[in-house]
């Protein structure tokens, strides 16, 4: 089953306009929601200014397997999580680890500072994905932050 390609997608998206940080280190409330169905990969371009000394930002990405017309599950979305998995050991059941995550960016200059995400696995399986954002450094001299995401990859199979 192919899976169809978003019309809607501008690629690279701008998943955050530029603008200053939230104050006293708040998460972005409205994060711009992208419609990335049938996509395998993405990943997260940044553009950081610093607001003062010891400026850092951090993102999280949620995806949703929901298209935005559910409105049963429009709201519906899912953190990125970190996992770990326990130390074998032979013929005993293990307990691996799971936990939401969030990364964060220091910056080391006043210049403005680019800098690239790992990439993100999608799969074809997540219809939205919004990344939401805040300054973790300097609180309260927020920084400027533009956040550009690129998709690649397209599943063709069900």
């Amino acid at each position: 089953m192919a899976f169809p390609i978003s019309p809607v997608v501008a690629n690279p998206a701008v998943a955050r306009v530029e603008a200053a940080l939230g104050a006293a280190g708040a998460w972005d409330a409205a994060p711009v929601e992208i419609a990335c169905a049938g996509y395998d990969w993405c990943r997260f371009y940044f553009a950081y200014t610093r607001g003062g000394a010891a400026g850092a930002f951090s993102f999280r990405y949620q995806i949703s397997p929901y298209h935005a017309d559910n409105a049963t599950h429009m709201a519906d979305w899912y953190d990125q999580t970190i996992y770990a998995p326990a130390p074998l050991t032979p013929c005993e059941d293990v307990c691996s680890e799971i936990q939401n995550e969030y990364i964060t960016y220091c910056a080391t200059s006043e210049a403005t500072e680019t800098a690239i995400s790992a990439p993100v696995q999608l799969m074809g399986c997540v219809e939205r994905l919004r990344v939401q954002c805040a300054e973790s450094g300097n609180v309260d001299s927020p920084g400027d932050l533009e956040v550009v995401v690129l998709f690649y990859g397209h599943s063709t199979e069900g």
